[in-house]
């Protein structure tokens, strides 16, 4: 009985060896996991200029604004002109040049928008462009939007505004600048489409093409208040909201009737305006693309 009993210690002490060499190993395995668990669930603070430059992103809107305000006041003095009549390049009241050159005056580039010489306001009202572009430049990137997809948004956001305060001005939006921002929408967000986001592509230009289309029947409806400039303007609008959803499409264009009727109905009841009086389409559907792309993306 002693020796059998000797023999059974011995070998439930070798039983409890061989257990725990093959605990060691999964004890370790876990610890390893449960360790990169925690790593993952709380993630170290991004360092560096790029963190840096993320978590400051206000301080970049505010000095894209600063940045890009010049150049879209130059655009909107320059071609806020009736139609038929070459662009803008002096004042209209005592014919000094406007721009950036030695000889030219900056004053007109200024948030004022005023003449330095004999302080005639050229262009938008004061202070107008740069409240919109600080807008547009906090909404595109909080939305989401990065890459090709953002820049083909601001390329599209900053053409849009000055077309916007050229139709508010002479009510009218330059082909040029139509063109520019339809075409430049569809050719920056071509990296996107081979990176096969080919679909949306394909949807933004189908839906520009669409949307411009029932727009030019429109316009040849008498009392609609739309011209074949809106039609235009609609192929850039119908393919930044194309590129969302067909759904985005529809929305912008509902909700930029019904600000549109909403703005009219103000100003008539304030008997700014009559039924008669023609409103700039325009910057109702730049709005209403803007905001429905920001809140459907």
């Amino acid at each position: 009985m002693p020796a059998d009993a000797g023999f059974t210690a011995k070998l439930n002490r070798l039983v409890a060896n061989v257990h725990r060499r093959a605990a060691g190993p999964t004890a370790s395995a876990r610890e390893v996991a449960v360790g990169a668990e925690t790593a993952i669930a709380r993630p170290q603070a991004a360092s560096g200029p790029r963190a840096w430059l993320r978590r400051w992103w206000p301080l970049r809107a505010a000095f894209g604004v600063v940045t890009v305000t010049p150049l879209l006041r130059w655009g909107v003095a320059a071609l806020a002109v009736p139609a038929g009549q070459t662009s803008r390049r002096t004042c209209p009241a005592c014919a000094t040049p406007f721009g950036l050159g030695s000889n030219a005056d900056a004053g007109v580039l200024s948030p004022t928008g005023r003449c330095r010489g004999c302080g005639t306001r050229v262009g938008a009202p004061p202070y107008t462009i740069e409240a919109a572009a600080l807008v547009v430049a906090a909404v595109l990137p909080a939305s989401g939007l990065r890459g090709w997809e953002l820049a083909a948004y601001a390329w599209w956001a900053v053409l849009a505004l000055v077309l916007s305060f050229v139709d508010v001005v002479v009510q009218r939006l330059p082909n040029r600048l139509v063109f520019l921002a339809a075409g430049g929408f569809l050719v920056l967000t071509i990296p996107a489409a081979l990176a096969g986001r080919h679909g949306d592509w394909l949807r933004a230009m189908v839906s520009g093409a669409a949307l411009a289309t029932v727009l030019a029947v429109l316009a040849f409806i008498p009392g609609s208040g739309l011209g074949l400039g809106d039609a235009k303007f609609a192929l850039a609008a119908g393919a930044a909201a194309g590129w969302v959803s067909v759904f985005a499409v529809m929305a912008a264009v509902f909700w930029s009737f019904v600000a549109l009727a909403l703005f009219g109905a103000v100003l008539i009841a304030a008997r700014r305006a009559s039924w008669r009086t023609r409103i700039p389409y325009g910057p109702f559907l730049a709005a209403a693309t803007l905001a429905t792309v920001v809140a459907l993306r």
